[in-house]
């Protein structure tokens, strides 16, 4: 029995709608860098404000609900209804793509929040109602993975409430609230995801570690959330704290630096299998780099007086090791070996390539380096930046629709 068939043809159709808000998105990512490693240019600062709405709501929010739609269900055997799926991510859609619309047109109205609203609740209920946890050697990726939805449904709730009762339709800076969805609910679920799927790097041992961290990031979240509610930054800082503390314990657990998979696994693994191996590891290291490296900036952010370290650049800094950095090399290893056996029942491995993963770590590089060392800012850099995202997701796109054809 396919457990995730229809639903998976949502997954494609999600890579292909999003292509032209990352390619918005990043063009007012580097309007916002031409910002403050240069000069602003003039006529770009509505593009500048709705740049996290368009990477967090309308690039990573369909692209991890066509995903998990996919990949979830083979966690719990049940198979995934393509119209719920085809629903809910085609609301979200419509819904944030509505709400820029009316930002635009300086329209002040939270309809498009609400049918994005109805989409996330219908995807979050979905899912809830399928997550099993009696699984001792998983219980606690389950939990991540819970836990990641209910911390969706207070992003988007929170950010409802703001439009409704206080006329806010851009919560821009908000340093916390980002972080509600980014930890919170992105975050929860890689976690989960990560440890449910590489077998060979997780053991029942390690699940009491991994226990730890979700402890320490459950508390960080609950702790985040109350600091939204009763608006104290202080809250936030502890948060931190934990966060670095809870991925630290996360990294060790699932040994995101491993190199070799042991000999168990080796001696059993063919040339197409080492060829997929290294291609995953070699994203898997590069995001446990950038993870570390975000959630230590960030408690460098929260906890060390600005006048010490330029606090602007330590956030852009912290905020996009995360998101390119993490996130970004997650999803390039699991869109390269998860999303094709999943999609066309083999396991495709010729189009592999190590470009997605050279374009867009060295983009990353040179952004964090120049946000730590400002005086080497130039708006030649935010060109050379943006340019190599473009060419890393460029690459990557290619790279998949080889994968998806390949005899």
């Amino acid at each position: 029995m396919s457990y995730t068939f229809p639903a998976s043809r949502v997954t494609r159709y999600m890579l292909f709608i999003i292509s032209p808000y990352i390619i918005l998105g990043v063009l007012a990512g580097f309007f916002w860098l031409h910002t403050i490693w240069g000069s602003p240019l003039p006529g770009t600062s509505f593009f500048i404000s709705i740049h996290s709405s368009l990477m967090l709501y309308l690039v990573l929010l369909p692209f991890i609900m066509g995903v998990a739609y996919t990949l979830l269900p083979t966690f719990w055997s049940y198979r995934s209804s393509f119209e719920i799926a085809l629903i809910s991510t085609s609301l979200v859609v419509v819904g944030e793509t509505l709400n820029v619309l009316l930002l635009y047109y300086s329209i002040n109205s939270w309809i498009g929040q609400v049918i994005s609203a109805v989409g996330v609740l219908t995807f979050a209920v979905y899912v809830l109602s399928k997550v099993k946890l009696n699984n001792k050697v998983f219980f606690f990726a389950d939990l991540y993975i819970g836990l990641s939805l209910v911390s969706l449904l207070l992003t988007i709730m929170f950010r409802l409430y703001e439009s409704i009762f206080k006329n806010r339709f851009l919560i821009v800076g908000d340093y916390d609230f980002f972080h509600l969805f980014l930890t919170g609910f992105v975050l929860s679920l890689i976690i989960g995801v990560s440890v449910r799927t590489m077998k060979f790097k997780y053991t029942f041992v390690q699940n009491r570690i991994l226990g730890y961290s979700f402890f320490l990031h459950l508390i960080g979240v609950v702790i985040l959330a109350i600091g939204l509610i009763f608006e104290d930054n202080i809250f936030f800082r502890i948060s931190s704290l934990l966060f670095l503390g809870s991925v630290t314990i996360y990294a060790y657990a699932y040994n995101v630096f491993e190199r070799y998979p042991g000999e168990e696994y080796a001696s059993r693994m063919k040339e197409r299998d080492w060829i997929r191996y290294y291609y995953f590891i070699r994203h898997i290291n590069a995001s446990g780099i950038w993870l570390l490296t975000s959630y230590l900036l960030l408690a460098i952010y929260l906890n060390v007086p600005s006048y010490l370290i330029p606090s602007l650049y330590v956030w852009d800094a912290s905020l996009h090791s995360l998101t390119l950095g993490f996130i970004g090399n997650f999803v390039m290893a699991y869109g390269g070996i998860m999303l094709p056996p999943i999609i066309l029942r083999k396991a495709s491995y010729k189009s592999l390539s190590k470009t997605p993963f050279i374009m867009l770590n060295s983009a990353i590089i040179i952004r964090v380096l120049t946000d730590l060392y400002p005086d080497i800012s130039h708006p030649i850099l935010s060109l050379v930046h943006a340019t190599l995202i473009y060419l890393a997701f460029i690459s990557f796109l290619v790279m998949m629709v080889r994968l998806m054809n390949e005899v």
